[in-house]
């Protein structure tokens, strides 16, 4: 196998803090985006500018903490483990559960506010005998690609039903109402079920509702496939037209390609290009 990694800090606010994180041991392999959180200011937000806002946003960041956190201990639970889908299903569950000692320590009583959960939303896997396990909870995704760079199997991205029923109720984030609401209504409740579809979305906090929005599954591989892993910063540039052109070429030659292409997208379109971004690519 060959792997390389790419981790990109957002380009249109440059002084958040990394909140994105990676981990590659052998043949496993996790990325996560720890979820952004509240900046440590008046809950009210609308007088408020961006550049306020960021000010004030924590540079210690729980989120950052909670990515990593997830990282660290599904490489590590895995490391010794026999790899099937139930070990994989055990792994999640045991990373979710190191948030949760996390937040026992820092945010045992959570406001959805500024004392919100750390958390974050992940994506994992295992190459073990031609195949691929995978688990994924929310918008960050695997991807496998053939040899001549066409999509062999990809993750759904799980939190667009959510993202669609949401955009159809009027508020606005800055009301610290509409933020509790959502954060303590829809996140990581199996029960938000309208017209028939699940309309809430997964995050790792801790809590054991969230194990109910943790994905899995098992993917043939053949020689040359391209396996990706990715935070949900990437997405809009694997979408691109362009990106699956470049997985085409040479492996080995295709990081400093994709990095291209990512820095002439952000310079035509920040606001839809430019925010934190991790990508782990694996070649058979």
């Amino acid at each position: 196998m060959k792997t390389f990694s790419i981790l990109l800090q957002n380009h249109q606010y440059k002084s958040l803090p990394q909140e994105d994180h990676f981990k590659i041991t052998k043949n496993i392999f996790s990325v996560a985006d720890g979820i952004t959180r509240d900046p440590e200011t008046s809950i009210y937000w609308k007088d408020k500018s961006r550049e306020e806002l960021i000010k004030d946003y924590p540079q210690k960041s729980g989120a950052y903490l909670a990515a990593k956190f997830f990282c660290s201990s599904f490489n590590k639970y895995l490391s010794n483990k026999e790899i099937n889908q139930k070990n994989l299903r055990s792994a999640f569950i045991f990373a979710n559960n190191q948030i949760k000692n996390l937040n026992k320590r820092y945010i045992p009583v959570p406001d959805y506010l500024v004392n919100d959960f750390y958390a974050c939303v992940a994506s994992g896997g295992v190459i073990k005998d031609g195949f691929l396990y995978w688990g994924a909870i929310t918008d960050c995704g695997i991807i496998v690609y053939d040899k001549k760079g066409k999509t062999k199997f990809q993750t759904p991205d799980y939190m667009e039903p959510f993202a669609k029923y949401i955009s159809k109720h009027k508020g606005y984030w800055n009301d610290p109402k509409r933020r509790v609401f959502i954060r303590s209504i829809f996140r990581n409740n199996s029960k938000q079920i309208k017209n028939g579809k699940l309309v809430s979305y997964g995050a790792l906090t801790g809590e054991k509702q969230a194990e109910f929005f943790m994905h899995f599954g098992k993917v043939r591989l053949e020689k040359d496939d391209v396996i990706i892993f990715h935070t949900d910063g990437f997405t809009p540039i694997i979408n691109n037209e362009n990106f699956q052109t470049i997985l085409s070429k040479d492996f080995m030659g295709i990081k400093s390609k994709i990095s291209s292409l990512t820095s002439k997208l952000i310079s035509q379109d920040i606001e839809k290009y430019g925010k934190e971004k991790t990508l782990v690519a694996i070649k058979l």
